[in-house]
């Protein structure tokens, strides 16, 4: 397929832009591990971090580790899961769901790994020895992500991240954990997905968002 120049630069000049701004504000909109833990703990502080109105959804079309789509997950179907600093994976189960639509970016890693997900996603990313968390939107090519596939957990590095514009999302918690979706199969990158403060009981979809009630 031929590159579109004109593209390519509109896209170059976006990420220069974006790690200018970064540069000024040293890690605006990122979070450092523990301190993600810790402000899970406080509704507000919660709230702030972009978990209120809507938080980060993944694309309704993307996978689960068990080849679920996301738009189909359920309350109780298992997840691959990540600690908040990285140092450990597990099995989790989906504890909340909610669908929506968001403005969406793809992000492909060194290795093709592939997942389209909300701006207002937060992103673990590995910087010197600690992981810091951004708003997909924040993201910028190099930073270095965590990802699964056949050969097993490790950290890539961002190569690819492109606007994909509204598109059906679902959003989905497992005790506020840090879980794995991919756009191809088995191929996942792990991010943290924040549910509404407000939303107390699990929400299956098919009722009236009790958010808005």
């Amino acid at each position: 397929m031929q590159q579109d120049p004109e593209r390519d630069e509109a896209n170059d000049a976006r990420l220069n832009a974006r790690r200018d701004a970064l540069k000024k504000f040293a890690v605006y909109g990122a979070y450092t591990a523990p301190l993600m833990v810790a402000m899970l703990s406080s509704q507000k502080a919660f709230a702030a971090s972009g978990g209120g109105g809507g938080g980060g959804c993944c694309w309704s079309d993307a996978l689960l580790a068990n080849g679920t789509r996301v738009g189909d997950a359920q309350v109780g179907d298992a997840l691959l899961m990540m600690l908040p600093d990285g140092s450990a994976i597990y099995t989790g189960a989906v504890e909340r769901i909610y669908p929506g639509d968001q403005p969406c970016l793809n992000f492909r890693t060194e290795s093709g790994i592939g997942l389209t997900c909300s701006y207002s996603t937060p992103i673990p990313v590995r910087r010197a020895d600690e992981v810091v968390y951004l708003t997909a939107r924040d993201c910028l090519v190099g930073d270095v992500l965590p990802v699964q596939d056949k050969q097993g957990f490790r950290w890539e590095s961002l190569t690819a991240l492109d606007e994909r514009g509204v598109l059906p999302v679902q959003l989905l918690t497992a005790n506020d954990g840090v879980y794995a979706a991919g756009d191809e199969p088995e191929r996942l990158i792990f991010t943290h997905n924040l549910i509404k403060a407000s939303i107390t009981q699990p929400f299956d979809g098919n009722e009236e968002d009790p958010a808005d009630s």
